[in-house]
């Protein structure tokens, strides 16, 4: 543990020291490196790790890991290849929310020290390298495959299966397997590392007889046993090594090593063993949720099947089996997702069968007899169909069930551990009646959560989306969202991430009204997720052309909530649209304090506006603090003393402006925007003055990129400070 706990502290520290220095954000600099990743390829752009190979780069401070998009590239980008290419740099920095997806947590975990676009390159014959063999033998499986296969979902599954590449997914496939619960199945762990072991181990011992010197004491075991763990390394290493498999693969060794000696051992010791051997190989797997899914799957099982008075029949086994895994596994799934899959159970029933016994041998003989080509047509034949008959079974199980995933709160760590520790009481055997406690340790997680807010009180969350808008307001029993987030319209955009997680934290199953301010995709990107997600929703929506339905949002609706009035300022029922000077205006006041929902209005309307204003609390910034919004009449109207501007770091336009802070300066306002401190949340109380905070401080960790002063943080040695780029433009 102390071997661990050293070669992980280093670890850890050493990655810390390979992040971009951001005296380099923004910089524009010729690198040269290898493509060190299966490139994620779309129409639009080409995505890869990047490792500089000059050691001159190394020392100029960056890093040696560089996650680069290369926006329609002129070739082919393809593994292994040298490249010389002009990127621009910035610290691995993402959204950062109150609840929801910790993008800085997943590329800590993965190494990468940097975020890159293709500026330019020089044209030059691409150099294959002696390195990255796996990776060039991983590619050459997923190009052979792209060949002879269809493009689809079938094929999709199969390269997961294969070679552990989830490029070819899409949205709508995510969503069955995220509705059906059947996302691990694709992950190559303990189900895929150990049904290639078994294979392994047994083709061995078919020709262990062969040989006269096998024959002889502990020697035969031993060879199967060598075989067991070449044949499940060698899957392992197409898979890229993914922590599930390196666990597998830890358990695996432990197991045949336990074989081998003859020696009986504890069940739960191997476990224990295998968790300290991932540790040691990859101390930043305790980051992915994979690492705790995995491993808490395993000792569920080993619960299970562990010596009881009274053994199972065999037709119930499966069934119990699953139970066993979902008691452990579903407060983990909650903690990290705040989801749970209805349908887990009867889609793993015959889901996980299928894929053990169909579809995994036959991925494994197609990878087998892969270098003889004509042989190794027929088991992929076989391996896409399959994969088709598991995508039609789980589509049909989605479409049938409506489509839905069962949001729940956010959990505290004290109710997950107490929900874990009572799924494993239920996991002993019959006759202790202590076991049943464990229904009731599993109670805090599972029971509805009371009303945050007082009756009169509400609260503002401006979430952390990037270069668009999303704002929830929340009264004691109401929801209202305001924008949708970026997106394409199609599915490609921050509902699942982001907004679904927020509206869940209370347990809140879909917003009481979603106004869309205006037609900009950065703002209504996310309604038809939105839609797909939570089913009928009220919808008010601002947009050229409009049907019948939903409704648009003018001037003429007012509402109160729990004590909390609501009211729409602009446009007028009788304007045309109008783009950006369109946007729904809503004014929100419990008597005591006023916030102005403000989209993406001019100047122009700011000025027919400033004559019905009064003083605002809070004022998210028109038009994400562009130079054309922000105008002196709106501010001295509102006189806002909080004002929140929602914006991407990085942003080309350079929102929000530097005119436009010092305007709020000079009024006195203090201005806030996402790109430095994440999602703000200020609740406003019926009584007291109002409190903001910042989900970069609330979600504090040593690999966050820390806010600066004006997101209410103070300095600490050592830390990572987000630059501040905009600010100086």
């Amino acid at each position: 543990m102390v071997i661990v706990l050293v070669a992980g502290g280093y670890r850890f520290q050493q990655q810390l020291d390979q992040r971009l220095d951001p005296k380099l954000e923004g910089a524009e600099l010729w690198v040269q490196g290898s493509v060190a990743s299966l490139p994620r390829q779309t129409p639009d752009f080409h995505q890869f790790l990047f490792k500089p190979g000059s050691r001159q780069a190394v020392l100029a401070g960056i890093p040696d890991t560089i996650q680069v998009t290369w926006a329609q590239p002129p070739r082919q980008v393809e593994p292994g290849v040298t490249l010389h290419l002009k990127l621009r740099l910035k610290p691995p920095i993402g959204l950062v929310n109150f609840q929801g997806y910790d993008r800085e947590q997943s590329l800590f975990a993965a190494g990468i020290g940097a975020l890159a676009t293709v500026v330019d390159y020089r044209a030059s014959p691409q150099e294959n390298t002696g390195d990255f063999k796996l990776l060039k033998a991983r590619d050459a499986v997923r190009k052979r495959i792209r060949d002879v296969l269809p493009e689809g979902e079938p094929r999709a599954l199969l390269l997961a299966l294969a070679i552990a590449d989830r490029s070819e997914l899409e949205g709508d496939s995510w969503n069955v397997l995220r509705i059906t619960g059947t996302g691990h199945l694709l992950a190559i762990s303990g189900l895929h590392i150990g049904l290639a072991g078994v294979i392994g181990f047994f083709v061995v011992r078919l020709f262990v007889p062969l040989l006269a010197w096998f024959k002889s004491g502990n020697r035969a075991m031993v060879a199967c046993s060598i075989g067991s763990f070449l044949t499940a390394l060698g899957y392992g290493a197409l898979a890229g090594f993914p922590v599930s498999t390196l666990r597998a693969l830890a358990m695996l060794a432990v197991a045949l090593a336990l074989l081998c000696s003859r020696r009986a051992t504890n069940p739960l010791r191997a476990w224990a063993i295998a968790v300290g051997l991932v540790l040691l190989l990859d101390p930043f797997a305790p980051l992915t949720p994979g690492f705790w899914l995995s491993f808490g799957a395993v000792l569920a099982l080993l619960l299970y099947f562990s010596p009881r008075p009274q053994a199972p029949t065999w037709w119930s086994t499966l069934p119990r089996a699953q139970l066993a895994v979902t008691a452990v596994t579903l407060p983990l799934g909650i903690y990290w997702f705040q989801a749970g899959a209805w349908l887990s159970l009867p889609a793993n029933l015959l889901a996980i069968p299928w894929v053990s016994l169909v579809s995994v041998p036959l991925v494994l003989a197609t990878l087998a007899t892969w270098p003889f080509a004509t042989l190794g047509e027929w088991p992929l034949e076989l391996a896409w169909r399959s994969c088709q008959a598991l995508s039609w079974f789980l589509t049909t199980l989605a479409d049938h069930a409506g489509g839905r995933v069962w949001q729940t709160p956010v959990a505290s760590f004290a109710s997950v551990a107490l929900a874990i520790a009572g799924g494993l009481l239920l996991l002993l055997p019959r006759g202790l009646a202590v076991r049943w406690l464990g229904l009731c340790l599993m109670l805090p997680l599972l029971l509805p959560r009371a009303p945050t807010l007082d009756a009169g009180a509400y609260r503002v969350e401006n979430l952390d989306v990037g270069q668009g808008q999303a704002v929830l307001v929340e009264t004691r029993n109401h929801t209202l969202l305001y924008d949708t987030g970026p997106g394409d319209g199609e599915g490609r955009d921050l509902v699942g991430s982001v907004i679904a997680p927020v509206l869940a934290r209370d347990g809140t199953s879909a917003p009481d009204l979603v106004v869309v301010s205006h037609g900009d995709l950065d703002h209504a990107g996310g309604l038809q997720t939105l839609r797909d997600h939570f089913g009928e929703l009220s919808i008010r929506y601002n947009r050229r052309n409009p049907q019948a339905e939903p409704p648009l949002c003018h001037d003429s609706q007012s509402w109160n909530w729990d004590g909390v009035h609501f009211q729409v300022l602009h446009p007028s029922r009788w304007l045309p649209y109008q783009g950006n000077d369109s946007s729904c205006v809503i004014s929100i006041d419990n008597g005591r304090h006023r916030t102005l929902l403000s989209g993406d209005i001019s100047i122009v309307i700011e000025d027919r506006l400033a004559h019905s204003l009064d003083d605002y609390y809070l004022l998210t910034v028109p038009h994400h603090g562009s130079a054309s919004s922000s105008g002196h009449a709106l501010l001295f109207a509102a006189r806002p003393q909080l004002a929140v501007a929602s914006a991407a770091y990085g942003n080309r336009f350079g929102f929000p402006r530097p005119e436009v802070t010092q305007r709020y300066q000079r009024l006195g306002s203090t201005l806030l925007s996402t790109i430095d401190c994440g999602a703000v949340s200020t609740h406003f109380p019926v009584d007291g003055k109002p409190r903001s905070s910042a989900a970069r401080l609330a979600r504090d960790a040593p690999w966050r990129w820390h806010p600066p002063i004006s997101c209410m943080a103070s300095s600490e040695p050592g830390m990572y400070h987000l630059p501040r780029k905009n600010s100086k433009e």
